[in-house]
């Protein structure tokens, strides 16, 4: 653990110690939330934390008399580095879709990059919880739209439309990917020569459709998706 990182766990332990609470402490304290190399949460460090003993504080290394310094110290640190994220309109034809970027810019230089292809339901939440998710293991992450204007479904039969709308002119659905793919390639966060598609359900069976059909991806995983016949 590097300087920075004693420094906050230290904070933590303080802030465990006084009895305080993460909402009372300041949006200075959130930093530690996001502080990569912990990979904790302040929460749970807290809540661990408060039951803890002075021999237990004293064996961290800050003795009590240094940890309301360390905690000032901390507030004063910059703000970590975390997932980003990006509205991206772009035109396959007549249409317009409305896809989701996602990157880490902790992350320096350009990494391989994946696009999120949705369920029937559309451009949900969910796809784009995934890209983001994706980008928090260090890809930059593309959470595309396949029916246009991030259109969703509220009901079963709307969202068997929208799909059969798409899987019945295949030579536009792949138009639509293709773009997508353009898209995410051309972004300064991608090496565009390590490209892969994740999807599910519908998207599942969209990014064997279309590894089948040729399109230039390193590789695909499908998600509960129909296999091509």
């Amino acid at each position: 653990r590097d300087e920075r990182g004693n420094v906050r766990w230290r904070a933590a332990v303080a802030l465990g110690k006084m009895g305080e609470t993460a909402s009372a402490a300041g949006p200075e304290l959130a930093r530690l939330t996001h502080y990569r190399q912990d990979n904790v949460r302040l929460g749970a460090v807290i809540a661990a934390l408060k039951s803890a003993d002075a021999a237990s504080v004293v064996d961290l290394g800050c003795g009590e008399g240094n940890l309301l310094r360390e905690l000032l110290r901390v507030a004063a640190l910059p703000a970590v580095a975390e997932v980003v994220t990006k509205e991206i309109s772009y035109r396959e034809g007549d249409t317009v879709m409305q896809g989701m970027l996602a990157w880490d810019d902790a992350v320096e230089g350009k990494r391989p990059g994946v696009l999120v292809v949705h369920e029937w339901w559309g451009h949900n939440p969910y796809a784009r919880r995934r890209a983001e998710m994706l980008a928090g293991l260090g890809y930059t992450a593309f959470a595309l739209d396949m029916y246009g204007g991030g259109r969703l479904a509220e009901h079963p039969d709307e969202a068997k439309a929208f799909m059969s709308a798409v899987t019945s002119n295949m030579p536009a659905a792949e138009a639509r990917f293709s773009k997508a793919l353009e898209v995410l390639q051309g972004q300064d966060t991608v090496d565009p020569e390590r490209v892969a598609a994740i999807g599910y359900c519908f998207g599942g069976a969209t990014v064997m459709q279309l590894a089948y059909a040729g399109a230039d991806l390193d590789g695909v995983v499908s998600f509960h998706g129909a296999r091509p016949a």
